[in-house]
């Protein structure tokens, strides 16, 4: 389901349009978001997007 859900974002990052650009997930996009990172299991809430985010430079 990750790489299913990575492809589309991919995808529809590379589709151009007006205005601001805002990506809206159901896991943080980075372990960094999380609270603690001494957090047991933070893989299950954060995946590390950072190389999707730097080539694609969402606004928010």
């Amino acid at each position: 389901m990750h790489r299913a859900t990575r492809t589309f974002l991919e995808a529809t990052l590379a589709v151009e349009h007006a205005g601001p650009t805002v990506v809206v997930t159901h896991h943080a996009p980075h372990p960094a978001s999380l609270r603690s990172r001494a957090e047991d299991l933070q893989w299950c809430y954060a995946s590390d997007l950072s190389d999707l985010i730097l080539d694609r430079g969402p606004d928010l």
